[in-house]
């Protein structure tokens, strides 16, 4: 197959990419739009493949289709094979059984090139975090591009399949045909888009305009360059300039475009969010940027910081250190280890030695030497039956290494995680896709007031809690509860609905109109407060809702979303006793630094203090006494059923200082 000059402004290319992308899964200021790194790639891959198929057709007459998916093979698959099997073994040595189990879930179809279409098309449920915090999740990307390089030889054979594309260099005549696709491309993904985010962000054809993009840019990059047109519009420009007083030489007419593409890369890095509705909006910029960057170079070493040593010794391993950082960080955190800067630095340092490792002896030996000389049909062979039997043996052992709860006393882990109020097993608690509105009800018979419980997953954990504050046989107990509901007025974007989350909006409507008809005396309210409002959707959402709320109740009690860990309780709670002794003093614990409660609480308060009977109550000194955050209290009990959640044994602990709280006179 025909090699493309090498392009070292292309490998500096991909360490921005890369870095982006570690930058924003470590949670590093201001990147957390990092993930942007990911079209980058696509971006780049299209152009590189697209240039290795479009040179051997215009040299050969054919593209070789075993030897072209041999070589993607023995580039990509022996590393990630590598990463594969040690992440599965260290998170069955560290983690327990149960939570590695959650954490491996992607295993066999990150080993056969579909995670992608696993992530996209699995069942969600919303209190599974080991399976939200999956180890191979980056992988979706890989099963994206392995998608991709399947089809995009078969396309370009198609395109150059009429007699005034076959002879002579096909670049010249295709940049119509792909401009066209590129175009057609684009508005499916909007529309699959508009159908679905989860589906556009995961699946292949909603990406594939990306790639389409990058083969552009390298047709149009050919064809200018064996025409005379770039030279006369060159020297336009520098007349025009020259007119003007300003002297430019040509690195400085060159490099214009590499920094605005930079800055469309920079700008995105810092201003997407995952919560965007519609991806192919969002991803078009740093890809513009990406192209402009590619468009921007050539063939001879372009000096700038792209070509520095230190950015090519990144991009050179770029796909090494992409393979390794998620395991590392996602084990780490799972292990409690990425609390402050100092661990995450290691974590990350800890990612740039396995990926070292597995570029020097495993990704670049079987790419450029031990394999190079076998035949292709032998490589597709072998990797083929590699990957089925890694899928066979996962399938195979799963259900021996996590038996079913019933045949098995349950750990303490699956205790701890287990303890969630009653109201769960009720159905109260409909599917993210319903606006069903489904209450629980309690006390139905010769009770002379109302309580409502109106809450997401955080505001339900108090129930136990509310329960035993408006007692039986007085009050009669409704729960109206949606996971992953913000209780306040604003519309935003929760991925797993696929997209803006119509069905909690229309969820809220109802259980406003049934409070309003209710006219219960007492609204318990709760809600997390991790959902990334900012402070005036914060209390001006919900203000809207208290003033609704404050006409049909004679009294509202706020209660503000407790304080997360950023570690598993449970599993903590697993690893760390052997028996059923209590934790140690410094075991399962953070400081409770994290602003963002606090700044929700206040801004509670202030849309608050508007209504003469509505009250804040912030459980956090309850919750985290003296600023700890502990996943077992001293006395034993789990404090934590995942990361955020309460378990129903701590909070029916708490339920007389919760009701303390409440001093109001309720007999009025």
């Amino acid at each position: 197959m025909q090699q493309i000059s090498f392009r070292p402004d292309l490998q500096g290319l991909r360490a921005v990419a890369v870095l982006l992308v570690v930058f924003a899964h470590a949670e590093i200021p201001p990147f957390g739009g990092g993930f942007v790194g990911v079209d980058v790639f696509f971006v780049l891959s299209g152009y590189l493949i697209s240039a290795l198929l479009l040179n051997e057709i215009r040299n050969t007459g054919r593209i070789q289709l075993s030897l072209f998916y041999s070589r993607r093979l023995r580039r990509l698959f022996p590393a990630l094979l590598l990463v594969i099997v040690i992440t599965a073994l260290a998170a069955s040595l560290l983690l327990p059984d149960k939570e590695a189990i959650g954490m491996l879930s992607s295993t066999p179809y990150a080993a056969i090139w579909s995670s992608n279409l696993f992530f996209a098309f699995r069942d969600y449920d919303y209190f599974d975090e080991t399976a939200n915090r999956d180890l191979f999740l980056h992988t979706w990307s890989l099963g994206v591009e392995e998608q991709f390089y399947i089809i995009w030889p078969l396309i370009l054979l198609l395109l150059i399949l009429p007699p005034s594309l076959r002879h002579g260099k096909p670049s010249y005549r295709l940049a119509q045909p792909l401009s066209l696709i590129l175009f057609f491309l684009f508005i499916g993904s909007l529309y699959v888009s508009s159908l679905s985010s989860t589906l556009a962000f995961y699946l292949m054809p909603a990406r594939m305009y990306e790639f389409a993009l990058g083969a552009l840019v390298f047709v149009t990059q050919t064809t200018n360059s064996q025409s005379n047109t770039p030279r006369e519009e060159h020297n336009a420009i520098q007349k025009s300039l020259a007119a003007l007083g300003i002297k430019q030489t040509n690195t400085q007419l060159q490099n214009i475009p590499l920094w605005i593409g930079m800055g469309l890369l920079l700008t995105s890095a810092t201003l997407a969010s995952e919560d965007l509705s519609h991806p192919p909006l969002w991803a078009l910029a740093p890809a513009i940027g990406t192209a402009l960057i590619i468009r921007a170079g050539s063939t001879e070493t372009q000096r700038s910081f792209l070509c520095a040593p230190s950015m090519i010794w990144i991009g050179n391993r770029s796909y090494s250190i992409y393979l390794w950082h998620w395991p590392v960080l996602k084990l780490s955190a799972a292990l409690g280890f990425t609390t402050h800067s100092a661990k995450i630095a290691l974590m990350l340092a800890i990612t740039l030695i396995l990926a070292d490792f597995s570029y020097r002896y495993v990704e670049r030996p079987l790419w450029k030497a031990q394999l190079q000389n076998t035949r292709p049909h032998q490589v597709i062979l072998l990797s083929v039956l590699m990957m089925g039997f890694v899928y066979t043996l996962w399938m195979n052992i799963e259900p021996y290494i996590s038996p079913p709860a019933i045949q098995r006393t349950l750990s303490k882990y699956e205790k701890t995680r287990l303890d969630h109020p009653v109201i769960y097993d009720m159905g109260c608690d409909t599917s993210i896709r319903s606006s069903d509105l489904t209450p629980c009800m309690f006390n139905q018979k010769n009770y002379e007031k109302t309580v409502v419980l109106l809450g997401d997953s955080i505001g339900a954990q108090w129930f136990s809690a509310v329960r035993e504050r408006f007692s039986e046989p007085q009050w009669r107990l409704v729960v109206h509860t949606k996971s992953a509901c913000a209780i306040l007025d604003e519309t935003y974007v929760y991925r797993p609905a696929g997209g803006k989350y119509y069905a909690c909006f229309e969820w809220r409507e109802k259980a406003l109109r049934d409070i309003e008809a209710m006219q219960p005396e007492v609204v318990v309210l709760g809600s997390a407060a991790s959902y990334g409002f900012f402070d005036e959707q914060w209390r001006e959402g919900s203000s809207r809702f208290f003033s609704r709320l404050s006409k049909s109740s004679k009294w509202v009690y706020v209660i503000v979303g407790t304080p997360w860990l950023s570690f598993d309780g449970p599993s903590c709670i697993e690893r760390t006793l052997e028996n059923d002794e209590l934790l140690p003093e410094h075991a399962c614990r953070q400081e409770n630094t994290d602003p963002t409660p606090l700044n929700v609480a206040q801004n509670l308060r202030d849309a608050a203090a508007r209504f003469p009977n509505i009250h804040v109550i912030d459980p956090a000194p309850l919750v985290c006494p003296e600023g700890i955050c502990r996943a077992m209290t001293s006395t034993g009990i789990g404090v934590y059923r995942d990361t955020q959640h309460l378990t129903d044994s701590f909070v029916r602990s708490l339920a007389p200082d919760l009701g303390r709280m409440m001093l109001t006179d309720l007999s009025q």
